[in-house]
């Protein structure tokens, strides 16, 4: 199983128009073949750092991810309303 940390450090001026891109993205992952949770999260303590946390069943369906529509429309937009790059980080599961 793969598992990421997406994480978001969002202008503080653009958290409430980023949720509904990201409840989209949520959504639509969801239902995605081999994705077995995407959730989104926020910092306790910094309220402009998002989190998504990811799980899937191996690098296609990941790959698969990426490409799709979605995935292209809306993380550019949530990328323009960061006020850093997001860091992505990948962990494969041991235990």
């Amino acid at each position: 199983m793969i598992r990421i940390v997406a994480t978001f450090n969002m202008k503080t001026t653009e958290i409430e128009r980023s949720m509904p891109l990201f409840e989209e993205l949520v959504t639509l992952t969801r239902q995605e073949e081999g994705c077995y949770s995407y959730d989104l999260a926020q910092s306790t303590d910094d309220a402009n750092v998002l989190v998504i946390l990811e799980s899937w069943s191996d690098q296609a369906a990941l790959d698969e991810h990426s490409a799709s529509e979605h995935f292209l429309r809306i993380v550019p937009q949530l990328v323009d309303m960061s006020s850093t790059a997001p860091s992505i980080t990948s962990f494969t599961q041991i235990i």
